[in-house]
C-alpha cells in the first residue's frame, strides 16, 4: 500500500500520522513524536528518554492495527512502520523495539533479522506470524520474543512490559567495572565498557580505549579471565569487547573504532557468543 507523499520531497499529514517524502525512505510512516517518562516506567526506574518502536510488516491493515494498540497502551511514543524487509534494511536510525513480521514477500523477516545482527545491531526483536511454529529460529537472532496473529492487546502489552523491562536493564544495574594496570611505572584504572579490544605482541599487551592506548606486559589469557565473558578471544592475539561490535563476517570484526581480525575457527564460535551476549542483554 502506499501513501501520499512517499515519492516527492513534501509532508503531508493526517490527524498524528505524517507521510513523508524521499525515495530513500519511501515506506516509513512517521507518528506523533513523544517521550516515555519514569511515571510509566515505574520501578524499573528508566530515566526519561525518547522511546521508538518501528513495525515491519508488508501488510497494511496489520500494521495499522498495531499502531493502534500501542498507542492505546502509551500515546507518546514514537512509532514508524516500515513495508516491506528492504524497506526496514535501508533504515539508518533503527528503532528501540522492532515488531517483525516473519513472512514478507521479498526479503522474510528472519533473514531481515540475520542481517540487522550481522551488522552488530543491538534493536529488540519482536517477531509476528500467523504460524506459531515459524519462530524456533528466532532463538538464532537473540530475538525478546513473539506474537502470534491476530494480535490479542493483553498478549501485546505484556510482551511490551518485557521489552521495557530488558531496555530499563542497564541503568538499573549499571555499575561502572574496571581493572588496574600497570603502564611503566604508573598504575592506572581503566573501566572495561571503554575497552574496545586488547591485542598482545611478544608478551606486551596494548588494551585500546574509546580514548587511547595503554601498553603494559601480561599474558592474553589472564587478561581474558579477569575481563569476563562479555570479552571475547577472537584470534590467539586479539580479544575483543563484544559491548563494541557494529557488525562482521567471516574474517572480521569491526568495532565502534577500528577492526580486528577473527579466525576461520574461532568464527562459528564468536556468532554464538555474541548472540548469546545480545540476548543476554535483553533479559
Amino acid at each position: 500500500m502506499r501513501f501520499p507523499g512517499f515519492f516527492c520531497d513534501k509532508k503531508w499529514s493526517f490527524g498524528n500520522i505524517f507521510y513523508g517524502g524521499s525515495k530513500g525512505n519511501c515506506g516509513k510512516i512517521w507518528l506523533e513524536k513523544g517521550y516515555l517518562n519514569s511515571m510509566m516506567l515505574g520501578s524499573w526506574g528508566m530515566m526519561e528518554d525518547e522511546m521508538r518502536i518501528g513495525i515491519c510488516d508488508d501488510e497494511a491493515a496489520v500494521r495499522h492495527e498495531l499502531c493502534r494498540m500501542l498507542k492505546q497502551y502509551n500515546n507518546t511514543i514514537t512509532l514508524c512502520q516500515y513495508v516491506s524487509g528492504e524497506d526496514c534494511l535501508r533504515e539508518q536510525n533503527l528503532p528501540d523495539i522492532l515488531f517483525l513480521d516473519i513472512k514478507m514477500s521479498g526479503i522474510d523477516g528472519m533473514q531481515v533479522a540475520r542481517t540487522l545482527r550481522q551488522r552488530g545491531k543491538k534493536v529488540l526483536l519482536i517477531f509476528v506470524t500467523a504460524d506459531e511454529s515459524m519462530v524456533f529460529d528466532a532463538f538464532d537472532v537473540a530475538a525478546l520474543h513473539y506474537l502470534v496473529k491476530p494480535i490479542q492487546k493483553e498478549k501485546l502489552y505484556a510482551v511490551m512490559e518485557l521489552a521495557l523491562k530488558a531496555l530499563g536493564k542497564e541503568q538499573l544495574q549499571e555499575q561502572e567495572q574496571s581493572i588496574l594496570v600497570k603502564s611503566g611505572n604508573v598504575k592506572r584504572t581503566i573501566y572495561q565498557k571503554d575497552i574496545m579490544y586488547v591485542e598482545v605482541l611478544n608478551r606486551i599487551l596494548t588494551i585500546h580505549t574509546l580514548s587511547e592506548d595503554i601498553d603494559c606486559y601480561g599474558r592474553l589469557r589472564d587478561f581474558q579471565t579477569q575481563l569476563g565473558m562479555d570479552f571475547f578471544r577472537s584470534h590467539r592475539s586479539y580479544l575483543v569487547n563484544l559491548r563494541h561490535v557494529n557488525k562482521y563476517n567471516a574474517s572480521t570484526i569491526y568495532l565502534t573504532k577500528g577492526q580486528v581480525p577473527v579466525s576461520k575457527k574461532q568464527y562459528p564460535v564468536f556468532v554464538h557468543s555474541y548472540m548469546k551476549y545480545l540476548k543476554k542483554e535483553m533479559l
